[in-house]
Protein backbone atom coordinates (compact mmCIF):
# COMPACT_ATOMS: atom_id res chain seq x y z
CA UNK A 1 0.00 0.00 0.00
CA UNK A 2 1.11 3.64 -0.86
CA UNK A 3 -0.53 7.09 -0.07
CA UNK A 4 1.31 9.88 -1.21
CA UNK A 5 0.63 13.62 -0.27
CA UNK A 6 1.86 16.03 -2.40
CA UNK A 7 4.22 18.52 -0.24
CA UNK A 8 3.17 16.10 2.41
CA UNK A 9 4.81 13.18 2.68
CA UNK A 10 4.51 9.21 1.85
CA UNK A 11 2.97 5.86 3.66
CA UNK A 12 3.80 3.08 2.45
CA UNK A 13 3.79 -0.62 4.15
CA UNK A 14 2.34 -4.08 3.98
CA UNK A 15 -0.72 -4.75 5.57
CA UNK A 16 -0.37 -8.80 5.57
CA UNK A 17 1.31 -10.00 8.97
CA UNK A 18 4.20 -9.42 9.56
CA UNK A 19 2.56 -5.99 8.36
CA UNK A 20 4.69 -2.89 8.70
CA UNK A 21 4.28 1.38 7.60
CA UNK A 22 6.84 3.90 6.83
CA UNK A 23 6.26 7.31 6.96
CA UNK A 24 8.30 9.90 5.13
CA UNK A 25 8.06 13.40 4.80
CA UNK A 26 11.53 14.12 3.27
CA UNK A 27 10.64 16.80 0.11
CA UNK A 28 12.97 14.75 -2.28
CA UNK A 29 11.77 11.09 -1.25
CA UNK A 30 8.22 13.04 -1.39
CA UNK A 31 7.96 14.21 -5.03
CA UNK A 32 9.89 10.67 -6.19
CA UNK A 33 7.23 8.97 -4.74
CA UNK A 34 4.79 11.78 -6.30
CA UNK A 35 6.13 11.43 -9.71
CA UNK A 36 6.31 7.52 -9.94
CA UNK A 37 2.62 7.70 -8.76
CA UNK A 38 1.24 10.23 -11.37
CA UNK A 39 3.45 7.70 -14.07
CA UNK A 40 1.48 4.74 -12.73
CA UNK A 41 -2.42 6.45 -13.20
CA UNK A 42 -1.13 7.83 -16.48
CA UNK A 43 -0.24 4.17 -17.71
CA UNK A 44 -2.98 2.53 -16.16
CA UNK A 45 -5.78 5.35 -17.29
CA UNK A 46 -4.33 5.31 -21.16
CA UNK A 47 -4.44 1.43 -20.95
CA UNK A 48 -8.37 1.33 -18.99
CA UNK A 49 -9.85 4.12 -21.50
CA UNK A 50 -9.49 2.15 -24.49
CA UNK A 51 -12.74 1.37 -25.51
CA UNK A 52 -12.21 -2.32 -26.67
CA UNK A 53 -10.49 -2.79 -23.29
CA UNK A 54 -13.92 -1.44 -21.58
CA UNK A 55 -16.07 -3.71 -23.78
CA UNK A 56 -14.11 -6.78 -22.89
CA UNK A 57 -14.36 -6.19 -19.48
CA UNK A 58 -18.13 -5.76 -19.95
CA UNK A 59 -18.69 -8.78 -21.24
CA UNK A 60 -16.35 -10.72 -18.76
CA UNK A 61 -18.91 -9.20 -16.44
CA UNK A 62 -21.98 -10.18 -17.94
CA UNK A 63 -20.59 -14.40 -18.43
CA UNK A 64 -19.96 -14.33 -14.43
CA UNK A 65 -23.33 -13.36 -14.12
CA UNK A 66 -24.89 -15.52 -17.05
CA UNK A 67 -25.76 -19.09 -15.47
Amino acid sequence: MIYVREDLGVLFGKTLPPSFIFAINENNMTTAFWDYMNLLIKRESKYKMNRNYTIAELETMVARLEP
